[in-house]
């Protein structure tokens, strides 16, 4: 089997391509001519790993052979979903798309009661995996499980140990698990240069063919001819396919021509590229994490409130936020330690501080805060920067936790988190806060917000007033109240930071929940 063209595209420490194509597949007629002259094979290198590397019986092999013409249609079919949707397809159940996916593929209990609601959840995992993950492509072949999508501005690229059917058992793949977020550059351009130059290859060795006509038309759509507004949709997801995603943003798009207000048009601007979009502009963003069932009455609330903020004033903020790339094993740890950062330089604790005043630091920081009531109950609170507006924090007045004050006290310590580090400098941030937003990013600004309204030495202080330790429900009844903060998170905090032993901590929950149920 004589290799008759190969070439690697992109750089491996990144991200790169390398495809190629050989005379002889070695096995009998497969199919047309077209698909038998793309006979050959492919290797994907993400940040110095090549994911097609496997162990055939005693043999290392680098590269997946079989027929490419199906992996090159694939990718420029799903080009803008792959590199523009990030919305996964019925839960967040995961730091990476291929984790949600494996831990949603089937329906819970409580859908699979309703057999129209199993149903449901079913099309739409299999609507979303058929457009975003590799093996959806591979018509026989054995090719790695990895997952392309967007990822805030980025691309992220995430992989798995899924065996396919006819996979033997001696057959596996070298790199496991895996994750990794790139620019979208870094990898739209390796990517596409490496689908021209097969169509190219194949093309040459074929005469006349309606799918290589077909395949290099829709290669000019994507450098060419794709409409912005199409990309921009894909970011929002206001939708669970192609069909509802353009309907969700076309309700968008009218309740912009309801306000038609001053500043509406930077909500809709991204750093463009005839590839991609490399930059989310604030509403698709912004909308990219709200449940996409929004109702109409929510999405006016939320671009009225980003217009309120129309600004290109210099914050406190803007100089003192910085991007804290994610730690994906120590999220937890992270969000603490950021925490403690942000303590050391702000004054907010004195030697008579008994609760921590956050309000008084979102001040500090030039951050706007503001309260109100939508339909979604489920969003907790939205935090909006950008350089085209004065970062600020909109807490939602109907979810549950923020009925209290200590609920309110942790969404404002939440939001601030993503305000401080989830934003490079000049770039976009838009994040609504609830089910729909990226997980790991949750876990951190949850973290951070325990450690800011519970950081060590006002946890030593209230001890000291307790006699120093927790011992029963009143004492963290307590404690809680003067740290301004719920039992719930107290308890949980105090249990992850060792002030409170595992035994403790269960006596403690078990006399709390007994108290509320009067058993």
């Amino acid at each position: 089997m004589s290799t008759t063209y190969k070439r690697l595209v992109g750089d491996t420490s990144r991200f790169a391509i390398q495809i190629a194509f050989s005379r002889d597949s070695g096995l009998p007629p497969f199919g047309p001519s077209d698909l038998e002259a793309s006979w050959g094979s492919f290797q994907l290198w993400v940040e110095g790993r090549n994911l097609c590397k496997h162990q055939e019986i005693d043999d290392s092999v680098d590269a997946v052979h079989w027929y490419l013409l199906p992996l090159l249609e694939w990718f420029a079919t799903n080009w803008e979903p792959l590199f523009h949707e990030e919305r996964l397809p019925v839960d967040v159940a995961g730091a990476s798309a291929w984790e949600s996916l494996k831990n949603s593929q089937f329906p819970p209990a409580a859908r699979l009661r309703n057999p129209a609601e199993a149903s449901n959840w079913e099309q739409q995992w299999s609507s979303w995996w058929q457009r975003h993950a590799l093996q959806a492509c591979r018509e026989g072949g054995i090719f790695p499980d990895i997952i392309f999508r967007r990822w805030r501005s980025q691309i992220e690229i995430s992989w798995g140990p899924t065996r396919v059917a006819g996979q033997p058992e001696h057959f596996q793949f070298s790199h496991t698990h895996g994750l990794s977020r790139l620019s979208a550059m870094e990898v739209a351009a390796p990517l596409f240069e490496a689908l021209k130059d097969g169509h190219e290859y194949v093309s040459r060795q074929v005469a006349d063919s309606e799918r290589l006509e077909r395949l290099c038309t829709r290669l000019r759509e994507i450098r060419d001819e794709t409409p912005k507004s199409q990309r921009l949709m894909w970011i929002a997801g206001l939708g669970t396919d192609e069909s509802s995603i353009v309907e969700g943003w076309n309700e968008v798009t009218d309740c912009v021509d309801e306000l038609s207000e001053p500043g509406i048009d930077h909500l809709f601007e991204p750093v463009e590229n005839h590839l991609v979009l490399e930059g989310s502009p604030t509403a698709a963003l912004m909308f990219g994490t709200v449940s996409p069932e929004i109702g109409k009455a929510d999405k006016l609330s939320l671009l009225e409130f980003v217009l309120s903020l129309t600004s290109s004033e210099e914050t406190q903020l803007d100089r003192k936020a910085t991007q804290r790339s994610l730690k994906q094993e120590q999220v937890w740890q992270q969000g603490y330690d950021l925490a403690l950062e942000v303590l050391d330089v702000f004054d907010v604790i004195d030697a008579e501080t008994v609760c921590l005043d956050v309000k008084e630091l979102i001040e500090q920081l030039d951050i706007n805060l503001e309260a109100k009531g939508l339909e979604d109950k489920k969003i907790r609170g939205v935090a909006i920067a950008s350089n085209d507006h004065r970062p600020g924090i909109l807490i939602n007045e109907a979810h549950l936790s923020n009925r209290y004050p200590s609920g309110r006290r942790f969404t404002m310590a939440h939001e601030l988190c993503h305000l401080l580090h989830d934003r490079a400098y000049g770039e976009t941030l838009a994040l609504v806060s609830g089910e729909w937003a990226p997980e790991d990013i949750e876990k951190r600004a949850n973290a951070f917000a325990a450690m800011l309204l519970m950081p060590p030495v006002l946890v030593e202080r209230a001890l000291d007033e307790l006699g120093g330790e927790l011992s029963d429900g009143d004492d963290a009844i307590e404690m809680a109240k003067r740290l301004g903060t719920s039992t719930t998170a107290l308890l949980r905090h105090l249990n992850n930071t060792d002030y409170l032993d595992d035994a403790t901590y269960d006596g403690i929950q078990i006399e709390l929940d007994e108290a509320r149920t009067g058993s």
